[in-house]
């Protein structure tokens, strides 16, 4: 799979093995540690892991990806390597369940003929944490309150540090390949679930609670009337979104 980190709106594209690309070939080492505690209550775990990929593709410099029937004329290949560390420990019984996911890990490649040193991929994000509750209320437990709550490393992304004109046509001069690491990415979502009779489900839901301005990607723009003003812009993702909806089984 190739990522095109580049500002404007990401892509990723699948490209089969072939005569010019071989086959991507992965070697993983996994040490992981998993405990049951307080008669089943709690479940802990614990993993580490190094990963090493070789025969991966990226694009060349400047690549053209877009509307071209020789894609394999922009690629270039070479390893990847990634290792981290996972946590979790989950609550399984009682009024009260959830569980807390932790993640950190880091990612490099390495292609010698982008520059010849290792720079990170679109998708190295070192922190990824997310939390959920659920709490089930009332003496019959017909309705639950549940909240989940998201955090992970921006995505990263290679963006023009400077500009020049030919002619009147402006030329990007771009940054370290994805040297740029967008704002990180939370939100907090809540819900509450009611039966109603033996068939019915009443769902209400907020996503993104407190409205965060969570980053989609960013593109670049040009004033008319100044070419020299070319800015940058950030495109999000949706804001607070409520929703009500009612599940009938038969």
């Amino acid at each position: 799979m190739l990522s095109n980190s580049s500002v404007g709106i990401p892509s990723d594209m699948w490209i089969p093995a072939n005569g010019q690309l071989k086959p991507a070939v992965m070697k993983q080492v996994a040490l992981g540690y998993e405990r049951s505690l307080a008669k089943g209550m709690y479940t802990l775990s614990l993993e580490t892991y190094y990963r090493k990929t070789n025969h991966i593709v990226d694009f060349v410099d400047n690549a053209n990806i877009f509307l071209n029937n020789q894609i394999e004329t922009q690629l270039t290949t070479g390893y990847s390597k990634a290792y981290g560390a996972e946590f979790y420990i989950s609550k399984n019984s009682g009024r009260l369940t959830g569980w807390i996911s932790y993640t950190f890990s880091r990612a490099r490649n390495y292609i010698a003929t982008l520059g010849d040193k290792e720079y990170p991929p679109v998708y190295d994000r070192p922190h990824s944490l997310k939390i959920f509750l659920n709490y089930e209320a009332g003496r019959k437990r017909r309705c639950a309150f549940a909240a989940t709550f998201s955090y992970n490393s921006g995505m990263n992304l290679t963006l023009p540090i400077a500009h020049y004109r030919v002619n009147g046509t402006a030329f990007y001069i771009y940054s370290t390949r994805n040297g740029y690491r967008a704002p990180a990415f939370h939100e907090l979502n809540l819900s509450m679930t009611c039966k109603t009779g033996k068939r019915g489900r009443l769902i209400l839901s907020v996503m993104n609670v407190y409205n965060r301005k969570n980053v989609f990607t960013i593109y670049t723009s040009r004033d008319d009337y100044d070419f020299s003003d070319i800015g940058m812009h950030k495109m999000y993702l949706y804001g607070a979104l409520p929703s009500i909806s009612y599940q009938f089984t038969f």
